[in-house]
């Protein structure tokens, strides 16, 4: 899998995590799960949402159960 451009996302709301900057390159991917309540900041004071930090698999496990429940 490579990198697919967000060219059929909807624009997001505004910037709504403080480490994520409107050039980041998956900007528009996060914001748009944060707004379906896939993905949660890491921190809520202020609210980062740390897109370099490692996951685990539990979490791409609840962040994909999570999205097959979008409609």
């Amino acid at each position: 899998l490579g990198y697919v451009p967000p060219t059929s996302l909807p624009s997001p709301a505004p910037q709504p995590f403080s480490d994520v900057p409107t050039t980041h390159p998956f900007y528009n991917y996060i914001t748009y799960l944060a707004q379906r309540g896939i993905v949660q900041p890491c921190s809520t004071a202020p609210m980062k949402f740390c897109p370099e930090s490692v996951i685990t698999r539990g979490a791409v496990a609840t962040f994909t159960g999570q999205s097959l429940l979008i409609k």
